[in-house]
């Protein structure tokens, strides 16, 4: 089973922006995230949610495989 959330800094990676990057667009809303304790998480659907949006907007320059091409993780 895939992860649901993941934390900041993996939600960078997965997106291939810096670390900082990332906490200004969960600063600005753009990507949802929860408080868990001290944790902030961020859900992977609002994630790949923030990238389709991306890329409709840039007319569908890139390539985003289906879900059911995705790798699971």
């Amino acid at each position: 089973m895939a992860t649901i959330f993941v934390s900041p800094e993996e939600a960078a990676a997965l997106l291939r922006v810096s670390r900082s990057a990332m906490y200004e667009l969960l600063r600005n809303g753009e990507i949802a995230s929860v408080r868990h304790g001290k944790r902030r998480l961020v859900a992977r659907a609002s994630i790949e949610r923030w990238a389709e949006e991306k890329l409709a907007a840039a007319g569908g320059a890139a390539y985003l495989p289906r879900k059911a091409e995705r790798p699971a993780g």
